[in-house]
């Protein structure tokens, strides 16, 4: 019974597209530009070397400092696109099984031959490995505090504190509260002015005529005419008072 693959189908077909062959070609340039990046930054760390204390934090420093750096790298790469793009091409449309067996007996063996070339350089041991992994735990947490701004977020947040924090949190406005509160300085102290000798200003209110029509409802204050009815009922009793 005849059998048709649809996936190896449609892969072939998206793979011949001019848009995936220009994104392969945007991932080798990528891979070449972390293998170049990898080979500066050993070979600056074989250069600078100190001691195995400042070694530590030096390499760090190298690595990092490189990782923000490598859009210059990337730059430079990027001017033979043209190159990597016919070189996808020529990979795409040369495929078959003999060719992918050449390739991969071919890059093996160049694996191989770089793999053994570093160990003559370099002897790894079980100190040296966990050396390495640290510093890249440590670049890593590093790095990616750059990629997200955190540390421009927090600056930014700082910056946009209310002025009464910035004043409460400013180590200079504690000096200058603390020495207005003391006793013995003059820092910041108001002039007192000469006391003034004048009478206090005594402002009598009178009632409204709405609180008086409410009073007078409810009947805890009479009438105006009725108050003038016992003034005058007091006046004759205080003359009476008198005559006797």
């Amino acid at each position: 019974m005849f059998k048709f693959n649809y996936g190896e189908y449609i892969l072939q077909q998206l793979i011949t597209t001019d848009f995936i062959q220009l994104k392969l070609a945007h991932i080798l340039i990528s891979l070449v530009v972390n293998f170049i990046n990898m080979h500066i930054v050993t070979l600056l760390c074989m250069i600078i070397s100190v001691n195995v204390y400042i070694d530590f934090f030096l390499q760090i420093g190298i690595s990092v400092t490189m990782a923000l750096k490598i859009g210059h790298i990337y730059n430079f790469v990027e001017r033979y696109e043209a190159e990597f793009y016919t070189f996808t091409q020529y990979l795409i449309n040369n495929y078959s099984i003999d060719n992918y067996r050449y390739w991969k007996r071919l890059f093996v063996m160049t694996a191989c031959v770089y793999a053994c070339l570093v160990l003559l350089l370099v002897q790894l041991t079980n100190q040296l490995v966990f050396f390495y992994i640290i510093q890249y735990v440590i670049c890593f947490l590093i790095i990616e505090q750059f990629e997200q701004q955190r540390i421009q977020k927090w600056i930014r947040e700082y910056q946009r504190r209310p002025i009464a924090k910035r004043l409460i949190n400013d180590p200079a406005s504690d000096f200058l509260i603390n020495s207005y509160m003391s006793p013995h300085s003059k820092v910041l102290r108001p002039k007192r002015s000469a006391p003034r000798h004048e009478k206090p200003i005594v402002r009598v209110q009178e009632p409204s005529k709405f609180y008086l029509i409410a009073k007078q409802c409810s009947g805890s204050i009479t009438a105006p005419n009725q108050l003038k009815v016992r003034q005058d009922q007091k006046k004759s009793a205080l003359r009476k008072r008198t005559k006797l």
